[in-house]
């Protein structure tokens, strides 16, 4: 569950960030003052790079939340058949004993 919750809350954080530093941005903007260029790129730069951790944390473990989700699928499936043929064997063995009087 740990881990559905980190894949649920990355992006959040990243837009948490892009938020802030688009609001960091759009402040010197507003601020009626010269803006120098580089400075409004930093702050993008950093709102977009929450964005980009962010995502690169999210979807990679999506990912292998679903492959493992399948995998667990399979397992399952496979559950009630290799079941029967174990307690078949054991059926033929008991039977087999019995038949030899042991």
């Amino acid at each position: 569950t740990w881990v559905y919750s980190v894949i649920k809350s990355a992006p959040m954080l990243g837009l948490l960030g892009t938020v802030l530093g688009m609001m960091a941005a759009f402040g010197k903007l507003g601020g009626g003052e010269k803006v120098d260029a580089s400075q409004l790129a930093d702050d993008i730069a950093i709102a977009l790079l929450t964005t980009f951790i962010g995502l690169s944390i999210a979807i990679p473990l999506s990912l292998a939340a679903a492959a493992i989700q399948i995998r667990l699928r399979k397992m399952e499936e496979l559950t009630p058949s290799g079941l029967s043929r174990v307690l078949d064997s054991i059926k033929s063995a008991l039977s087999s004993a019995a038949r030899v009087g042991v």
